[in-house]
């Protein structure tokens, strides 16, 4: 068996695996029913082929399984006294991936089979606990897909589950492909694939191992619990549209005026604008572009959501960004866990129907993720911070309020927060959907009564990170300061690269981060955009010891002030291998941690450390 890509899903340890384009040949296996108490003597024979004999019960598989590997004289036998009444099977394979070759089967002397196919293709070693329920499936098939699922009792290990075509409680139909959905007893060492029939002998397909079930599913009444298939842990950082545009480093919703995709009055050509940016990041063509035209349902690998006229998510397919998505679509719904889905199943009030088609305009094969792209150098988002003189400022005005506004403030502020949780909301990928409560309008009425004085407390929630002040921001500042925002989209505008040649990435947090700036000279009767506060991805740098990396690998960094840090591995196709810090708020001071890199994991990673709003990774080897 050869090793699969590891991804881990949330902080309780577990993972999954995936292998895409694999191909599965046929490999002979029969079915004959014995009854408790029969004694049954299984050999196979072939000369110079070493091969796998496998027993095990058809329907209590768990329970009653055995397995034996050929000897040098070529022979594989398994002697039982059957336990349990049922119908058997008996499966041969080659125990040397990549070959094929005829063994004959002998039961008992009562059945005797000559020349039997056996091949060891579509086998993959991805050993795993298993303390809670797991799905292992197989997708994007061509032929008819059976799945077999080995434990890890031995080298081979014995078959615990299988299935052929799976039907399960959900309602998408997955035709010919395999799934088993089980919580097992035993510990598993991977999963074997193979043709349901002889007369379809091979084809390709998709695996993946160990995936865990979603929890997204009483957001929409369309999902039900069978097809709802976890694929990244939750993350306030990104949401849907980022993901669908190869990004998971900020929040990202082309109809809001901080966007540098957004053009008013026009809110399908700011995500046209989006989806067609190239160089979205990075040297031209790494990040996939889509366009419209020509898109249908039939094609589509980026599906837009709208309800009643107002857009609302957006969710991919494979080959959507050179990525696996899953056995048919996959989305991040605002905060929450990302998700294989079936491509209608979030259809409702919340998300309301598909309302358009992108398909790709660039080639798949060189699509990247924005990850990647920093990581090589090729791109850098620009991270914007308040100065230390521009912090005076705002502290300064902030201490000039009474104690009774900051804490009349401060209440209604937390009271808003808290609606953010609000399942209904915490779903939303656009920032506008945050500011439909009373308690939002509670906080504006307030601030508009106060006027200008109680801007910086606005101002200071942004700059410590809470994204969705970027609406209050809107709503209290812009009617009158749009030409400001229109300076620093030009001015920013002028400047593409870095000195060094690298794409410059603005996030809309980035232009509400100079917006405020620009604000704060304004009122100390400064005019011009300068580059003090601006830094680029990775300008905060951390080491990873040793690299090519190893079992005892760490990451340490320093900290000169008190930060928010989320630190994680993440493989080439954004798949969380590792989390290491989990958005913690750390002390001034020195840190490391162990990278905790899986030893199934071989090959080029990367290394991503958040430190408050700076994005910085590196590229590692695990050997």
């Amino acid at each position: 068996m050869s090793k699969g890509a590891y991804a881990l899903l949330d902080n309780t340890g577990e993972n999954y695996y995936y292998h895409l384009g694999a191909t599965y040949k046929y490999t002979y296996y029969t079915s004959v029913y014995f009854s408790a108490g029969q004694q049954v003597f299984f050999t196979t024979h072939s000369e110079n082929f070493p091969h796998v004999l496998e027993v095990f019960s058809r329907n209590n598989t768990e329970n009653y399984s055995w397995v034996a590997t050929s000897n040098s004289s070529g022979m594989a036998s398994i002697n039982v006294n059957i336990p349990y009444s049922d119908s058997y099977f008996i499966r041969i394979r080659s125990w040397n991936q990549a070959h094929q070759g005829l063994v004959d089967l002998n039961i008992n002397g009562q059945y005797f089979y000559t020349g039997c196919t056996a091949s060891g293709w579509a086998g993959f070693r991805d050993p795993h606990e298993t303390p809670t329920t797991y799905n292992y499936f197989t997708c994007k098939i061509s032929g008819d897909t059976r799945i077999w699922i080995e434990d890890s009792s031995g080298l081979p290990g014995k078959i615990r589950a299988w299935n052929d075509d799976y039907y399960g409680g959900g309602s998408y139909y997955w035709g010919l492909a395999s799934r088993v959905k089980k919580d097992f007893s035993v510990s598993i060492a991977g999963a074997l694939v193979s043709s349901y029939s002889s007369y379809t002998p091979q084809g390709t397909y998709d695996l993946y191992v160990m995936c865990q079930n979603s929890n997204i599913m009483s957001y929409f009444p369309n999902l039900t619990a069978d097809n709802a298939i976890q694929s990244a842990p939750e993350s306030g950082v990104y949401n849907c549209i980022s993901w669908s545009g190869g990004i998971t480093n900020y929040w990202e919703w082309p109809l809001n005026s901080f966007s540098q995709y957004y053009v008013p009055g026009n809110p399908l050509a700011s995500f046209d604008n989006f989806y067609a940016a190239n160089p979205r990041y990075g040297v031209e063509g790494e990040a996939m572009t889509y366009s419209r035209s020509g898109a249908t349902v039939s094609n589509s690998v980026v599906d837009l959501w709208a309800l009643n006229g107002e857009y609302t998510h957006g969710s991919c397919t494979k080959p959507a960004n050179n990525h696996p998505h899953g056995y048919d679509w996959e989305s991040k719904p605002g905060g929450l866990m990302r998700t294989f889905h079936p491509r209608n199943a979030l259809n409702g009030s919340s998300y309301g129907a598909v309302s358009d088609y992108y398909i790709p305009t660039s080639s798949l094969k060189s699509a990247i993720l924005l990850d990647e792209s920093i990581a090589r150098g090729h791109s850098v988002i620009e991270n914007v911070e308040l100065t230390a003189a521009e912090k005076n400022i705002v502290s300064n005005k902030i201490s000039s309020l009474t104690i009774n506004q900051q804490e009349e403030f401060d209440n209604k502020y937390m009271a808003w927060k808290q609606t953010w949780e609000n399942p209904e909301i915490a779903i939303q990928s656009n920032p506008r959907m945050y500011v439909k409560s009373k308690e939002y309008k509670e906080l504006i009425d307030y601030c508009k009564g106060q006027g200008k004085s109680v801007w910086p407390m606005i101002f200071d929630k942004f700059q410590q990170g809470d994204f969705f002040t970027i609406n209050v921001l809107e709503d209290l500042t812009l009617a009158e300061n749009q030409d400001v925002l229109d300076k620093v989209k030009k001015e920013s505008s002028l400047k593409s690269t870095t000195e060094t040649g690298a794409m410059i990435v603005r996030s809309p947090q980035t232009y509400a981060m100079k917006y405020i700036k620009e604000l704060l000279k304004s009122s100390k009767g400064e005019k011009s955009i300068d580059e003090d506060g601006i830094t680029y991805s990775n300008s905060f740098k951390f080491n990873v010891f040793p690299n090519p990396v190893n079992a005892t690998s760490q990451i340490s960094f320093n900290l000169p002030a008190d930060s928010k840090v989320s630190a994680q591995v993440v493989d080439l196709n954004g798949r969380v291998m590792s989390i290491i810090i989990n958005e913690h708020v750390l002390s001034a001071g020195d840190y490391s941690y162990n990278l905790n890199v899986p030893a199934a994991i071989k090959g080029t990673c990367i290394v991503k450390l958040l430190v408050n709003n700076n994005v910085n990774v590196q590229l590692i080897v695990v050997q």
